[in-house]
């Protein structure tokens, strides 16, 4: 099977839960929708076999892998993360929550959703909301419709310039809605200078 893979790199997650851990991106080209400010060029994108993926992955000395995008799940994901997992990784998907996971939930250790529109995905480990067009309300929805241990807001990187005050000040109305306690998540590997 071939994948349209946009870059495979090792770093440091950046936001969310698990910012600071070491981690191999695989990162998919390729998206169900067209953000304003997305940070993936889906232009650019090599076509790789699961062998391929296989080998970059195995060039680093990294336990943790991070299927990212774009939105990975418009693809069929099954056979590479089978192939992960036989070689004993640890592994975490970044979707837009368009689509269900379904079948490969099995094969999943860590689940974060950034929902942007409609919502199919139910449940996840994490919920990271980009404070970008949604109001209180509508975060506070996607709250109610997303089981999830973590939620967080985080400014979104526009032109290099975050949003951080209105972030703050939704962070504030949601909280004191109190349905399910929010946290501020910034993408640190940004401020960092790293990927």
């Amino acid at each position: 099977m071939n994948y349209p893979i946009n870059e495979i790199f090792l770093s440091y997650q950046g936001e969310g839960f698990n910012t600071g851990r070491k981690c191999m991106f695989i990162r998919f080209s390729g998206c169900n929708l067209q953000c304003p400010y997305c940070d993936t060029e889906h232009k650019k994108n090599k076509i790789l076999t699961i062998k391929d993926i296989i080998y970059e992955v195995r060039q680093h000395d990294c336990e943790n892998i991070v299927i990212t995008g774009g939105e990975p799940t418009i693809h069929d994901l099954r056979p590479l993360l089978y192939e992960l997992k036989r070689i004993r990784k640890q592994i975490a998907i970044e979707t837009n929550g368009t689509n269900e996971i379904g079948d490969i939930s099995e094969l999943l250790d860590y689940v974060a959703v950034s929902p942007k529109e409609k919502i199919g995905i139910r449940h996840a480990d994490e919920v990271r909301v980009l404070t970008y067009h949604l109001n209180k309300d509508q975060i506070i929805e996607i709250g109610r419709t997303i089981r999830a241990k973590h939620y967080f807001l985080s400014p979104v990187d526009i032109n290099g310039v975050f949003n951080i005050l209105e972030t703050m000040l939704l962070l504030s109305q949601v909280n004191d809605a109190q349905e399910k306690e929010w946290f501020l998540s910034f993408q640190t590997h940004k401020l960092a200078g790293i990927r």
